[in-house]
C-alpha cells in the first residue's frame, strides 16, 4: 500500500512537473521576439530556407501583395507552399550572390511587439529590407503572429505587402 502510495505521488509530481514545464516553454516576451527576428536575419543572410521552415508553426498562413519582377498579385500560402517559395528564393538568391561573391544585406525594423494578455501570443508589425549588391532588393512591410510552443518561437504567418526590383 505504501509503495502504490509513493508511485501515485511521484506520478502527480511528475505530471505537475510537465504541465509547468510545457507551460513556461509557451510564454512569449519581447526579448523572445527580437532574438527570433535576429534568428531570421542570420538564417537570411546565409540564405538558409531550412532554418526559416523551421520556424513556420504547423498552421502558418501568410497572405502576400506582392509587386515588382513578373508583374505582382495576392497570394495565400499555407506552410507547405511557403516552405517551398522559401526554398526557390533562396535558390535564386544564391545565384546571384555566389558569381558577385556578395553577401545579403539583411535589415529588419520591428515597428510593434503586442503582446496577448496570457503572454501566449504576439502580434508583430514588422519592416525588411534584404539586398543583394546593387542588383536585387526586395521590400517588406506586415504584420506577423507569433507562438511559442515547447520552447521555440514559431510563426503563424500574417499579412505581407512585398515589392522586389532588380537591375
Amino acid at each position: 500500500m505504501v509503495k502504490w502510495m509513493l508511485s501515485a505521488g511521484v506520478l502527480i509530481v511528475a505530471i505537475g512537473g510537465l504541465f509547468w514545464i510545457r507551460r513556461e516553454a509557451s510564454l512569449l516576451d519581447e526579448e523572445l521576439v527580437y532574438a527570433h527576428y535576429q534568428d531570421e536575419v542570420n538564417a537570411l543572410r546565409r540564405l538558409d530556407a531550412k532554418i526559416l521552415c523551421r520556424a513556420m508553426a504547423e498552421d502558418y498562413r501568410l497572405v502576400d501583395t506582392s509587386s515588382g519582377i513578373g508583374g505582382g498579385g495576392r497570394v495565400e500560402l499555407d506552410r507547405e507552399t511557403a516552405c517551398r517559395e522559401t526554398e526557390s528564393a533562396m535558390q535564386a538568391l544564391y545565384k546571384i550572390a555566389k558569381p558577385t561573391r556578395t553577401a545579403p544585406d539583411v535589415k529588419y525594423t520591428i515597428e510593434s511587439v503586442t503582446l496577448s494578455p496570457d503572454h501566449r501570443q504576439a502580434t508583430v508589425k514588422l519592416r525588411s529590407t534584404l539586398k543583394i549588391g546593387r542588383w536585387v532588393t526586395v521590400e517588406s512591410t506586415g504584420t506577423e503572429r507569433l507562438i511559442r510552443s515547447m520552447g521555440e518561437v514559431r510563426s503563424l504567418g500574417g499579412e505581407s505587402r512585398t515589392t522586389t526590383k532588380a537591375r
